[in-house]
Order: structure tokens, then sequence, then C-alpha cells
């Protein structure tokens, strides 16, 4: 029987990619860096199981809708991010960015929503899901020549910024 979803599979460091420079009055200019952040904690969450925590599993971050052993699941992934190395930093660039790596259906299309979120964490459940603050992205995934192997990126340079002028230690995505 076919999945009433795509049941994607991405890979586990969903990461934050920054590119970053220092700033100061009265210094000089510094060059620019770029390196991934790997998210601080992330937790799914899974219809099928309402009240189960998920936090800092091990392997790819299962998302999606699928079916396993006539049961219909449907998983969110949340990844909270440490901002504190960005402080006083000018931010050039930040971008969330995943890679699929397994499909359960590649025939069924399989839409990506990226919501910046209330942070998650050990108490985040399908039936207790962090707060959605703000639709930050969204991208459909159907049939092609990249079923598994879609690439997610989506900007968040906006929303770190703000989190970091509202002196956020974290976000989450």
């Amino acid at each position: 029987m076919g999945s009433p979803g795509r049941g994607l599979r991405w890979a586990a460091a969903v990461t934050l990619g920054l590119a970053a420079a220092g700033v100061g009055f009265g210094q000089p200019a510094r060059a620019m860096t770029y390196g991934p952040g790997a998210p601080a904690s992330w937790v799914f969450t899974d219809s099928a199981a309402p009240s189960e925590v998920f936090l800092d599993p091990a392997g790819d971050t299962p998302l999606g809708s699928f079916v396993a052993g006539g049961v219909k699941h449907t998983r969110r992934a949340y990844f909270t991010y440490d901002l504190s190395a960005f402080r006083g930093q000018m931010l050039h660039r930040a971008t969330l960015s995943a890679s699929e790596t397994s499909v359960a259906d590649c025939g069924t299309p399989g839409p990506v929503e990226v919501w910046r979120t209330a942070p998650a964490g050990s108490g985040t459940t399908w039936a207790r899901p962090p707060a959605e603050l703000e639709l930050v992205g969204h991208a459909d995934y159907g049939p092609g020549a990249f079923c598994p192997g879609a690439h997610l990126g989506v900007d968040v340079l906006a929303q770190v910024d703000a989190a970091i002028v509202r002196g956020d230690r974290t976000i989450s995505f």
C-alpha cells in the first residue's frame, strides 16, 4: 500500500550556516568567517506517540507522514541553536540547511514548512509542541531526479539578527 505522505528523512545535522565578521569601532577590518552551527539540541514529535519525547536521538531526522505497521505517523522536528558565539558579530548570511537522505514514496509530494518556534526541549511532544512564531520558508518536494537527495536551504538571517537584538540566548526552528 502506498504511503499517504512522503516520509522524509533528513541528514542528522541540520545546520545553521553563518557568515560573520567581527566589528568594532577603531578596529581594523577582519576577515569574514563561515561555518556551520550544529544544533545545541533537537527533538522530533510523532502523531502516533503524542505524549512521547524524542530528544537528541541518534541518526537522521525523521520528518513527514508515512504508514508503518498499519499506523499512520506524522513527524515534526525542532532544532535549537545557541546564539552566544554570534554576539558582537556582523552577520552577513544565515541559512538553515539539510539534505534528504531517504524517502518512503518519491511519487508523493512532500511539502516542508520551516517555522521559527518557541524553544523546544525535554517537554516537547506531539501533544505539547512549541508555539509556532513565524513562518520562515516553504518548499515542495516531489518526483524527480533528486529523490531522495533534495536539499533544503532557508534564509534565516532576519530571524537570527532579530533574536540577537532581542537578547535571546537561543533560536529554534
